[in-house]
């Protein structure tokens, strides 16, 4: 399982990133900023804010988010907290990823 924790926004390409844990493992635990809108799929730009780094950000809506996910092969996709919680944390993960060791169960 890969994990990625507060890192996606941080990355110039944020599909280029997803598709590197793709390519490690069946199985990707994620939590970001996110756009809390489940109907349009885009990414919003932030440019560096003075104090807090010297690169600009890149906030994917929920829909966005999800779209990536599915792009780069994780057929599922499990919300375990949602954009109200500000930080969206979502379970991906291939149709024949063995859940069983992590003792999840397919949704």
């Amino acid at each position: 399982m890969v994990l990625m924790f507060a890192l996606l926004y941080h990355l110039a390409d944020p599909l280029s990133g997803l598709e590197r844990a793709a390519d490690l493992s069946d199985m990707l635990l994620i939590e970001t900023g996110a756009v809390d809108d489940e109907e349009n799929s885009y990414l919003k730009y932030q440019p560096p804010v003075e104090g807090a780094g010297f690169r600009p950000k890149w906030f994917p809506t929920t829909r966005c988010l999800k779209d990536m996910l599915h792009w780069v092969g994780y057929d599922q996709v499990v919300e375990i907290a949602d954009a109200k919680d500000k930080r969206p944390i979502y379970l991906a993960y291939r149709k024949d990823a063995d859940l069983s060791r992590w003792k999840l169960s397919a949704h």
